[in-house]
């Protein structure tokens, strides 16, 4: 089964156990139209209804689940845009309420569409953010409050209320892949804005436990590591006791929890210490208790040794004594298994009379052995369950995912409270290997280093510690608050010359964690961190457009390094963090792709807007490259002046500032709804140029906007060296054409090798080449010699035919492309007409014309992105033999215009001169219009530009058809018509 775009897979409490239900939609490129995707959201809705209504007799039929209750829910896993399409099946009107309790989504863009270009798919977007946001508010979860909006579905209208208050039982899982997912952007799958921390969280794989890598976008399907860990959570969600076939939604997000993240977080105070409790004298092995005293503990296991079982209590510091370091946290790291069956195990133990027994006075400096009779006294309770899992570094070990492991354990003064020691047991099993185990007491603040250097000094200059912490401890944090955004990417070096990898007990690992809110996780480990390797340093981040959070913890803001060191070695650890420009420079591009698509659209809008100002006021029509530099020395300066005044503006209005038309009236109590609805349309800074909102990348729209400048001035190059080479190819064919089909004829035709066709040859270019070459050459006087009236029947006919295929069968994008390609072929025509004019008045004229239509067709170009995506989803129905036609693909009115367009500029024409201000001035007022709202909305709302530059083509219509005779004729008729109608009436 090849999945690849959207998957989805429903399961129910013996579909768990038995036998998934996968719902493939071959492929179906749902991410690029959004009425494939509400089809399959309707679809699946139906899916489940069938599904549920199998139960009542099928369990009737099975003793074993006879007494059980009929499911009434699901569980659906999605894999790409499959998790948006579970998400909109709560919009739709065939929804069930409370049919779906539980969405694991991998790889999937949950907050901006991965190709923005469908109007249908970006209202979709709209709708099911607003609608889920709005279902948790209701539902009473702690989402933040917005304004209500009812979603729309496939018809239009509203659903009712009572949608939003079944996300109350809803639980969300995004996983997200990371850098190596290069089809989605993983910023787009936090979905903390949208669900709140108690009913889901976003996860990446770098940081699930035993995954510990980043996955592309089909491989977080197959990824053997990340399915059992997804496999194991859903049978221990299932409930079949319960109607909705799971757990509650407290115990899911426990489990999935427990499944997903890496257990290094803040742990709620319940989940500390188990409750059962143990006595040192029930473990039968155990012949053998040590006190240690000092606060570091190590253990070295030597497989050669005969084991002993023996208990080691290392005494919890009183921190009484005045003048002395409070140590207020204990951490351990070894690489022996952790359990109550396993070797080892990890217990808090108490004194039975609430006080720790005394060291006696002949005892050695570092342990001293507890009689057995003390030691029964002490009761312990286990505490393996906080024992977390750590990707292995040792000399050998390249990558975290290497299957080899550490446990890692730390507990905090809050958590050991009321107890005297901590208690390792070590049960003498036989090792293969060599083996450690080393912890220490410490105090979290001075191990924990913050380092407040501005960006731009980081950017500048870097970081460079020759020392992380004034004490070599197990585990140090290095938290630098400046490093957060994740356009830049870094690189560390670790250096501790001091302490050889041979000698120690395992090699430095570093974990990076970014995370400021409580349902984002984001981890990732970076093993056997030698002084010769450099590791880099990458995340993720906020996604643009999306207003700042208002509870968002600066304190825990920016990147947090945790170190692990051998501590048994005194030698410091050195650390060194600078910039990766290159790196930056790739991850800044590939998060701004919308922008090259509407940046350079806004040039060639600039562009055509000086050509024609140029063409009004001296007749003659510049090329391309003549507006392009008239652009960038009277328009760009006062342009980029704007455009970083509104970018800083935006990058410091905190909160997003939001304004409405309301802000700037005086709104009377009697005004009508309408009126007060329209003016409570709000105008948000969050949603204008890129949605950067950090204040230091104020510079990047500028930067951005110059580089595609770049963009625009290849693609008309590339346009132009392609219609000129092939105008070029047609103006010779029509000037030598006779010439080369005789040379040919002698001098190849005739040789010994074709002799046996010579005759067919010697025809084909002594006649149909000649003939074809004449047809170029007079094509223009069979046209002359057609009437007009015959031109406009052919004309029109073709029209209404493209009209009414548009209207009922191919989509308008599939008759834009069409348009595009007729007008390539114009501009070639042109371009030769031009090369084989003698006259050099019409040889102006037909330039003029070219670069004309060459800007047109820059601007056509620029507008294929709009088009293409759906007319290979029509393709790729028709491959499948589907065709339903697509209600939202079907309008006439979308594709009228360029149709229309394009065969006035097939016929000869060029745009006539006009001398009329008003004209002038609404053409700029409509090209100013285009370029400020594509500057403002274009990168959020890109499908938009098609529009856009539907509403100035037919402006162009409009100037075009002013002084032709069929306008002329037609403002006859109607007027004649209307005043002699206005002449009845008034007799």
């Amino acid at each position: 089964m090849n999945i690849v775009c959207s998957l989805s897979f429903l399961l129910t409490a013996e579909f768990v156990c038995d036998n998934p239900e996968p719902v493939d939609f071959n492929e179906e490129f749902s991410a690029l139209h959004g009425h494939s995707l509400l089809e399959q959201a309707e679809y699946l809705n139906d899916a489940i209804g069938f599904i549920l209504s199998l139960y009542p007799t099928t369990r009737r039929a099975d003793p074993r689940t006879a007494k059980l209750p009929d499911p009434t829910s699901v569980v659906i896993i999605g894999h790409s845009m499959g998790g948006v399409v579970a998400r909109t099946m709560f919009t739709m009107p065939n929804y069930q309420p409370g049919s779906i309790n539980t969405i694991i989504t991998m790889s999937t863009p949950h907050l901006l569409p991965p190709a923005p270009f469908d109007w249908k798919i970006s209202r979709i977007y709209r709708d099911i953010y607003e609608f889920w946001r709005h279902g948790y508010s209701a539902s009473g979860a702690s989402a933040p409050a917005i304004t209500p909006q009812s979603p729309v579905g496939m018809g239009g209208a509203p659903h009712a209320t009572h949608h939003a208050l079944s996300l109350s039982g809803v639980t969300l899982v995004s996983i997200a892949g990371g850098n190596l997912d290069n089809v989605v952007c993983s910023d787009t799958a936090n979905i903390e804005s949208i669900v709140p921390a108690s009913h889901g969280f976003t996860m990446f794989t770098t940081g699930v436990p035993n995954v510990w890598v980043g996955s592309d976008h089909p491989a977080i399907l197959w990824c053997n590591q990340l399915v059992k860990i997804v496999a194991r959570s859903l049978l221990e969600v299932v409930d079949a006791r319960q109607r909705g076939q799971t757990k509650p939604v407290e115990q899911r997000m426990a489990v999935f929890r427990k499944a997903f993240l890496s257990g290094l977080e803040e742990r709620e105070p319940e989940a500390m210490v188990g409750n059962d409790l143990i006595s040192l004298t029930n473990l039968a092995e155990i012949n053998t208790v040590l006190v240690h005293t000092g606060y570091r503990f190590s253990l070295n296991l030597d497989p050669a040794a005969a084991p002993t079982p023996q208990v080691h209590l290392l005494p919890i510091p009183r921190n009484t004594k005045p003048n002395t370091l409070h140590l207020d946290t204990f951490s351990l790291l070894t690489n022996q298994p952790v359990g109550r069956t396993q070797p080892f195990d990890f217990l808090l133990c108490t004194a039975a009379p609430n006080k720790p027994e005394p060291r006696p006075p002949d005892s050695p400096a570092g342990s001293w052995e507890l009689p057995l009779a003390a030691a029964s006294k002490l009761s312990c309770r286990p505490i393996s369950d906080l024992v977390v899992t750590v990707p292995a570094s040792t000399a050998r070990d390249i990558f975290p995912f290497s299957g080899r492991t550490f446990k890692f354990f730390r507990l905090r003064e809050l958590e050991w409270q009321g107890y005297h020691y901590v208690a390792i047991v070590d049960r003498g099993a036989a090792s293969s290997a060599e083996g450690f185990l080393v912890g220490e007491y410490y105090n979290e603040a001075e191990i924990t280093k913050i380092i407040d250097t501005p960006l731009l000094d980081l950017l500048l200059h870097g970081i460079h510690l020759p020392r992380i912490t004034p004490r070599t401890a197990l585990l140090s944090a290095l938290h630098i608050p400046a490093i957060h955004n994740q356009f830049i990417t870094y690189k560390l070096r670790l250096r501790r010359p001091a302490c050889p990898a041979r000698e120690a007990k395992f090699t430095p690992f570093v974990r990076q964690v970014t995370s400021s809110s409580p349902a984002m996780y984001e981890s990732k480990f970076h093993v056997n961190v030698k002084d010769d390797v450099e590791v880099d340093i990458t995340f993720h981040g906020r996604v643009p457009f999306l207003e700042r959070r208002s509870g968002e913890d600066v304190r825990k803001r920016g990147l947090l390094l945790q170190v692990w060191v051998d501590p048994t070695c005194k030698g410091p650890v050195e650390i060194q963090i600078r910039v990766d420009w290159y790196g930056s420079l790739g991850r800044g591009l590939m998060r701004f792709t919308m922008g090259f698509a509407c940046f350079p659209f806004i040039i060639v809008v600039m562009v055509l807007r000086a050509q024609l100002q140029a063409y009004n006021q001296s007749g003659t029509f510049p090329h391309f490259g003549q507006g392009l530099s008239y652009v960038l020395r009277k328009t760009l300066p006062l342009f980029f002046t704007l455009v970083a005044l509104c970018s800083m503006y935006q990058t410091t209005a905190r909160g997003g500032a939001s304004y409405s038309i309301g802000d700037f009236l005086s709104l009377d109590p009697t005004t009508s709804d309408k009126i007060s609805t329209t003016a409570s349309a709000s105008f948000s800074f969050a949603d204008v140029l890129i949605g950067n909102q950090d204040p230091f990348f104020w510079w990047l729209p500028p930067v951005l906007f110059v580089l595609c400048i770049g963009v625009a001035v290849m693609l008309w190059g590339f346009l132009s060296a392609l219609v000129r080479t092939l105008g070029f190819v047609v103006a010779f064919v029509g000037r030598k054409g006779p010439a080369v089909a005789n040379l040919i004829t002698r001098y190849w035709i005739s040789s010994d090798m074709w002799s046996e066709r010579s005759v067919f040859w010697n025809w084909f270019f002594s006649n149909r080449c000649n003939a074809g070459v004449d047809e170029i050459r007079f094509s223009d006087t069979s046209r002359r010699q057609e009437s007009a009236i015959r031109r406009l029947q052919r004309r029109a006919i073709t029209t209404v035919i493209l009209f009414v295929l548009v209207a009922t069968f191919i989509p308008y994008q599939f008759a834009f492309v069409v348009a595009f390609l007729v007008h390539f072929v114009s501009c070639v025509r042109t371009v030769a007409k031009a090369m084989n004019a003698d006259d050099p008045a019409r040889r102006q004229r037909n330039w003029d014309r070219y670069h004309y239509m060459q800007s047109v067709l820059v601007l056509l170009f620029t507008l294929l992105p709009f088009t293409l995506p759906v007319l290979v989803v029509w393709i790729r129905n028709l491959s499948v033999q589907w065709f339903a036609p697509f209600s939202s693909d079907h309008s006439i009115f979308a594709i009228a215009p360029f149709m229309i367009y394009v065969e006035m500029l097939t016929g000869g024409k060029m745009l006539p001169r006009t001398p009329d201000v008003r004209l002038r001035f609404t053409t700029n007022l409509i090209l100013y219009g285009i370029i400020t709202y594509a500057f403002l909305y274009g990168v959020r709302y890109t499908h938009s530009l098609y529009f856009l530059s539907n509403g100035f083509v037919t402006w162009l219509v409009i100037l075009h058809a002013r002084e032709s005779w069929v306008a002329k004729v037609a403002a006859v008729y109607v007027f004649e018509h209307l005043f002699r109608f206005q002449n009845k009436k008034r007799s």
